[in-house]
């Protein structure tokens, strides 16, 4: 029997890869709530952008996966990349019989729509995080473009991600409300929908104008969305669009109202029973702790490593002043700031407080942890990720300087969101690399000088960051160049003739 699921997800491989596009691979997965599987397949991106031989096995796993994990969103962000992201052409119409009613049942258009400025359907100042600045300037875009699909698919995302914050901010900890740890990803839109409206009188004291009225109103967009995605029906029209457009931009600006009133209850208190706040005392710092964090001694660093088999990779973040005790409490009820401490190269975690601040981890325990962040009380942070799952020969310092990039800039911001001020210490040591060969890209016999690394342990330069900003690269141009030398090459090879970093 023909495994059909698996068929339509090859297929859809092969029209997205044959071809093309400026389609950020990032945005389109956090926006649809995917985004752990950028961590699963660290190769997409990368692949997409080089048009290297394994893109269309990175595309195929992380839709599989996705298709796997939440059918109906899946589906729905195939439609995005399909109707917006590339030029579908006549052959393929042709090869793909189901791609014509899939995309839009009558009829598709098939040319880039040019944009006749309509004003902004969604108006909103104010944001809890930039991600949602993003999503509303992507329905704004898709409504000048009279993409009426996409304002419909990305309405209702933004909705849902509100709920999960709100959601988040309430059960702090008791995450099992928006989140299946088990499967690494969030409930899916209905039951969501359901858990805000059991938390909806403890919220009346935020917003007094709540009440089950508005689970309704919010329960409108996900079955319109549903039946878009069952009937395979794609076309949206612009009154319909016209007709939800006063009360989204109402429904948005209150749960965005809740949301930034939740977050400001949380700096100076938590809750021990359901809308009672009791005032946190804040935890005075260890000062032996914090000396030896303050130092950053490699020495202590290294022997810290040294029992740590296989290859390993440790990331301290260092502020100027560790002599000052920072609030953390806001941190599990923010979850951006808890997103942005997730461990390195980790698909799904658990974080709590304890002792010495706060913890992110994967595994069942720290210790079990094959990679953890602890962030400490006076803004020190520790990232450590082993691999000790196989013998590599080969390690790709592409990808490795990228993910370093990534880590880095998540915990930077973290401390930025905390309010812990600049300048910051950033000290890198890669670990069990000795006898390892650095390679540009993932086939070895293409790339790479194939010169033996000489030594175990990489201490690369410490440097320091005056202010977080997009050029966070230009600061850690050392580090790489270290890095790279490690491997017989004269410098990084992604910086230009400026020191500006190229990717």
């Amino acid at each position: 029997m023909v495994d059909q699921e698996s068929l339509f997800i090859a297929q859809v491989t092969k029209i997205i890869e044959k071809r093309e596009s400026d389609m950020d691979w990032g945005f389109v997965l956090k926006t649809y709530g995917f985004d752990y599987l950028l961590e699963r397949y660290t190769r997409l991106e990368r692949s997409q952008y080089w048009q290297d031989e394994d893109y269309p096995w990175n595309i195929r796993h992380t839709l599989k996966d996705a298709y796997e994990d939440r059918q109906d969103d899946t589906l729905e962000m195939i439609h995005f990349i399909l109707d917006n992201n590339l030029k579908i052409e006549d052959e393929d119409f042709i090869k793909y019989p189901w791609l014509k009613e899939f995309l839009e049942r009558g009829g598709y258009t098939y040319y880039k729509p040019i944009s006749g400025f309509k004003g902004n359907y969604l108006v909103i100042e104010n944001v809890p995080h930039d991600f949602y600045r993003e999503l509303i300037d992507l329905i704004n875009k898709c409504y000048d473009y009279e993409i009426f699909s996409g304002v419909m698919v990305f309405s209702r995302k933004l909705l849902e991600n509100l709920i999960i914050d709100i959601l988040k901010n309430y059960h702090g900890s008791d995450i099992d409300k928006y989140y299946i740890q088990t499967q690494g990803r969030f409930h899916d839109f209905r039951t969501v929908l359901n858990n805000f409206e059991e938390i909806i009188d403890d919220l009346k004291p935020i917003e007094p104008s709540l009440d089950k009225k508005i689970i309704k109103e919010i329960g409108q967009y996900k079955d319109t969305a549903n039946r878009k995605t069952h009937s395979l029906v794609v076309k949206v029209s612009e009154n319909e669009i016209e007709s939800h457009r006063s009360n989204l931009n109402h429904l948005v600006k209150l749960l965005i109202k809740i949301i930034l009133e939740q977050r400001t209850h949380t700096k100076t208190s938590t809750r021990n029973t359901v809308g009672t706040p009791t005032i946190v005392q804040k935890q005075p710092v260890h000062k032996n702790k914090a000396k030896k964090r303050k130092t950053g001694d490699k020495q202590n660093l290294v022997s810290n490593l040294s029992s740590k088999k296989g290859f390993n990779i440790f990331i301290n973040i260092i502020p100027s002043d560790t002599s000052k005790s920072y609030d953390l409490s806001m941190i599990e009820a923010n979850n951006q700031i808890s997103a942005n401490l997730r461990p390195i190269y980790c698909g799904s975690w658990k974080n709590n407080y304890n002792f010495d601040g706060f913890l992110t981890y994967s595994g069942n325990t720290k210790e079990e942890s094959d990679s953890y962040v602890q962030i400490f009380k006076n803004g020190v942070i520790e990232a450590v990720y082993t691999d000790n799952s196989s013998e590599i020969e080969y390690i790709d310092i592409n990808w490795l300087e990228k993910l370093l990039i990534n880590y880095i800039k998540l915990y930077s911001k973290a401390l930025g969101d905390l309010g812990i001020p600049y300048p910051i210490s950033i000290l890198i040591i890669i670990k069990g690399v000795e006898g390892k060969k650095f390679i540009t890209d993932s086939f070895r016999s293409i790339l790479g000088k194939d010169i033996p690394i000489d030594r175990d342990i990489l201490e690369l330069p410490e440097v320091t960051i005056n202010n977080f900003d997009d050029h966070i690269t230009k600061y850690l141009k050392p580090v790489f160049d270290s890095l790279w030398n490690a491997g017989g090459y004269e410098k990084s090879n992604n910086y230009n003739e400026n020191g500006e970093y190229m990717h």
